[in-house]
């Protein structure tokens, strides 16, 4: 009996993967649908400065694939991206690529006990499986602030004064970059974040060169790194989500030793410093943030926001701050699961009417 057809959708780190792992399982006949004119997922489509993973590599790399060209522990968006792209070359996943085809709607034919999947262009192709990795990092979610649309955000950063509008994950990463070219960044933050240290390292030419002198031996050295790399990770969060005492006493004082370490100003310490129980909301992994707002060109603003006026960003005291430009650092909608895909199943069922409160298997 012939191995089934199967699609994929999405050629971000989980579509590759998925697509080098049933290559190898022997499922040919195979083709992986990407809506964008290249692979990359979430690393080609976020290019702000600063971006980059808060993963330690020997954990955000696959183990079968691993890379000598990382420049940094965390690394970069764009070495992500490249890492992507080598992956298509390296498993010959070119000639299952279907780039520019987003799969608009996929229907089951129960008769034929397969899928048609229809796309923007007007293509359709059929599977028996589908293996959805459209991932959840790619749609902006931009708060529905008064006079927000009248603004352009194509201006160069040099010299302008900035509004960054968020102080989370993205955040963190693009303010310290902003901060180097703007002439005045004013940073609005509704809620504070616990943040830890990164502890970030550059990745030698020594370290490279071992990689290629001794292959064998940096193999085991790297899969040793990324044992002991998960165990650790493992560790932290069991302090940060195991309701006792001890772990959360632990990584509470972690972050607060890294805050107190960072801004001597006991103000704006409190400013930054959450009214949650740690582990309630995402915890930020980053060295230079902190250090950022004590520069003369920064400003940390926690007045409620009321509207963007012509000027600039008008908070809830009455006060208008001048800006130039504004970057939304608002974080991606991830929770409403709207699938730019509608899936409809036996009898006509929509996957969205059924995953209408939350999605379930």
């Amino acid at each position: 009996m012939s191995k089934p057809r199967v699609a994929v959708i999405g050629a971000g780190l989980g579509g590759l993967c998925a697509a080098i792992k049933l290559k190898e399982a022997g499922f040919d006949d195979l083709t992986v649908l990407e809506k964008a004119d290249k692979v990359g997922g979430t690393w080609r489509d976020n290019t702000y400065p600063g971006c980059c993973c808060d993963t330690p590599v020997a954990l955000y790399e696959f183990s079968f694939a691993p890379n000598p060209n990382w420049s940094h522990l965390f690394p970069r968006a764009r070495e992500v991206q490249q890492y992507t792209e080598n992956l298509c070359d390296q498993y010959q996943l070119r000639a299952h690529l279907k780039l520019g085809e987003e799969p608009m709607r996929a229907t089951w034919d129960d008769a034929r006990a397969l899928w048609k999947i229809e796309t923007r262009n007007g293509k359709s192709y059929e599977a028996e499986v589908i293996v959805t990795a459209l991932g959840q990092l790619n749609r902006p979610a931009i708060p529905d602030i008064p006079g927000r649309d009248g603004w352009d955000h194509s201006v160069d950063l040099k010299g302008k004064r900035v509004a960054c509008i968020g102080s989370a994950a993205s955040a963190v990463q693009l303010i310290p970059e902003v901060a180097k070219a703007a002439g005045h960044l004013d940073i609005y933050q509704r809620t504070p974040n616990w943040c830890i240290p990164r502890n970030d390292m550059e990745i030698t030419d020594e370290d490279k060169a071992l990689f290629f002198t001794d292959l064998e031996a940096a193999m085991r050295l790297g899969a040793m790194n990324r044992q002991m790399t998960y165990e650790r990770a493992d560790h932290f969060f069991w302090q940060a989500f195991a309701w006792t005492e001890q772990g959360r006493a632990a990584l509470t004082r972690q972050a607060l030793n890294h805050l107190e370490a960072q801004i001597p100003d006991a103000d704006l310490r409190k400013k930054l410093t959450p009214d949650f129980p740690i582990g309630c909301k995402r915890i930020l992994i980053v060295d230079d943030f902190y250090p950022t707002l004590l520069r003369d060109n920064v400003s940390l603003i926690t007045d409620g926001i009321e509207r963007i006026g012509a000027d600039g960003v008008v908070t809830k005291d009455g006060d208008t701050h001048k800006a130039d430009v504004i970057v939304w650092a608002t974080g991606f909608e991830t929770t409403g699961w709207h699938w730019s895909m509608d899936v409809i199943g036996k009898n006509g069922q929509r996957l969205q009417d059924v995953w209408a409160d939350a999605p379930e298997a």
